[in-house]
């Protein structure tokens, strides 16, 4: 399993980064490699279940996801299975009428599908793919003000 940790600071109110990025149809304009999301539907006490299409480096991965924990404007826990199984944390802290964004990403590479070398460097695109959603975002949310703020920490625990 890899963790994939980042954070961001947006320059725009908590409620309306939470309300951005807890639509899955939205993370589909911010996220490259984020092909489609369909069948997104509403659940009870709060998020979304969803299917999706991924494209990872000329690799097609589908799945279904499906919100597991949610407190407005705090944090999102989805869970994705399919091609590839992960778990997706947001959490949000209100910083003086900015925010301070923070994700987690734990998945396990595919390695029958594109073997350990492959994994590895996979790792690499998934950061870069990362930082790329955290900046759309922010330019999403802010309207392109101010300089991104950002901070990675990979941990493989192979």
């Amino acid at each position: 399993m890899t963790r994939l940790n980042r954070e961001i600071t947006i320059q725009a109110p908590v409620g309306k980064v939470f309300d951005f990025i807890s639509k899955p149809s939205n993370l589909q304009r911010v996220w490259p490699s984020l092909v489609e999301i369909k069948d997104e539907k509403s659940q009870l006490g709060g998020g979304y279940s969803f299917t999706w299409r991924y494209d990872w480096g000329g690799i097609s991965l589908v799945g279904s996801g499906r919100v597991i924990d949610i407190a407005v404007s705090q944090w999102i826990v989805a869970k994705m299975s399919g091609s590839v199984d992960c778990t997706i944390t947001w959490a949000f802290r209100n910083l003086n009428g900015a925010t301070r964004v923070f994700l987690t990403v734990d998945y396990q590479i595919p390695l029958p599908i594109v073997g350990w070398l492959a994994g590895k460097a996979g790792v690499k695109l998934n950061e870069q793919e990362i930082d790329t959603v955290l900046s759309n975002i922010r330019s999403s949310c802010e309207r392109g003000r101010g300089p991104i703020a950002l901070a990675a920490r990979v941990v493989d625990s192979d």
